[in-house]
């Protein structure tokens, strides 16, 4: 659990980060809220693309959804490994 526990952490830093970066480029007109909403859209679509070709048979449509479904299955099933409840379970 502790390994889930740091990974959670360190994504919740790196989007920290990620947020308050994309907010001072705003802020200081580096980038537009147009140029970022393009840039999303595209990195998005690009993404799920390569996880299609990557998982073709793991999802029919909801591909995000069910990589985030099996993601969060595999982290309760090491969660319930690792906890000293089991052994009363």
């Amino acid at each position: 659990m502790e390994k889930v526990n740091c990974s959670i952490m360190d994504l919740a830093d790196d989007i920290a980060f990620a947020v308050h970066d994309l907010e001072d480029s705003l802020a200081l007109r580096l980038i537009t809220k147009e140029d970022f909403e393009y840039q999303n859209r595209t990195a998005r679509h690009i993404c799920l693309s390569r996880l299609k070709e990557r998982y073709p048979d793991e999802s029919r449509n909801d591909l995000y959804g069910s990589f985030v479904g099996i993601s969060l299955a595999t982290a309760g099933a090491e969660a319930r490994d690792q906890s000293p409840c089991r052994l009363f379970c």
